[in-house]
């Protein structure tokens, strides 16, 4: 005999088994904290993030907080215990079981089960991104070691406000620049005015004569002598 099953009829995980599926599974490190803030459940990813051999349950979370974030933490948790909207605090150290520790960023979500108000905590490690930004800082330290030092005169210079003047100038019908700026002088000494210095080197300094990097931060009316406007128109 053969039997035809209705297709509605087929069995569908309940929403509690696809939630746990997803809860052990996800890649982000997940905790569920009662309303002392000791561990019921840790996914797969906390137990690595943490260096748990099982799911901690029981573990006051605090204990897995650096020194001078558990008051932090405890802040952010009786926040949202409270029922604040979603809290984080981007300064957390966590501190593994082993005792090794890293920068993250802890997030903290109420809910409840059965009355009982529990928190959902994700925790986003920040390793990577920090190292990422010391490798930034080490790179951005060269360039400025390299920059201050190099014999050559160097001025960084931010052009942005040329952009806004090439608008204006858009707006006024300007198609011939060179001949607009050859009749009309005063608007290329107020582009090249608006040229802010970023930075200079010493040797820029030396070369202009100036005592200090702030005297060369901008162009003087002083300094716009027909050589330096026909650089400009150039």
């Amino acid at each position: 005999m053969r039997v035809i099953r209705d297709r509605g009829a087929v069995d569908r995980p309940s929403s509690e088994v696809l939630f746990g599926a997803f809860f052990a599974n996800i890649a982000e490190a997940m905790l569920v904290l009662d309303a002392d803030l000791a561990v019921v459940a840790a996914n797969l990813a906390a137990r690595h993030a943490l260096g748990l051999a099982g799911d901690g349950a029981g573990q006051d979370f605090r204990s897995f907080c650096g020194n001078q974030s558990c008051e932090p933490a405890t802040c952010i948790f009786l926040a949202a215990l409270d029922g604040a909207a979603e809290c984080c605090e981007p300064d957390i150290v966590c501190r593994r079981t082993n005792g090794t520790s890293y920068p993250a960023r802890i997030t903290a979500n109420r809910f409840e089960v059965d009355g009982s108000p529990l928190l959902a905590v994700v925790l986003h490690d920040r390793s990577e991104s920090e190292a990422t930004l010391e490798v930034h800082r080490k790179e951005r330290i060269l360039y400025e070691s390299l920059f201050d030092l190099t014999p050559i005169p160097l001025r960084e210079e931010d052009f942005s406000a040329i952009g806004k003047w090439f608008d204006r100038l858009r707006r006024r019908g300007v198609v011939d620049l060179a001949a607009y700026v050859r009749d009309q002088p005063g608007e290329l000494i107020d582009a090249v005015m608006s040229i802010r210095t970023i930075r200079v080197n010493r040797a820029m300094i030396e070369l202009m004569g100036a005592d200090h990097p702030d005297d060369l931060d901008s162009f003087s009316r002083d300094q716009m002598t027909d050589e330096v406007l026909e650089s400009f128109r150039n």
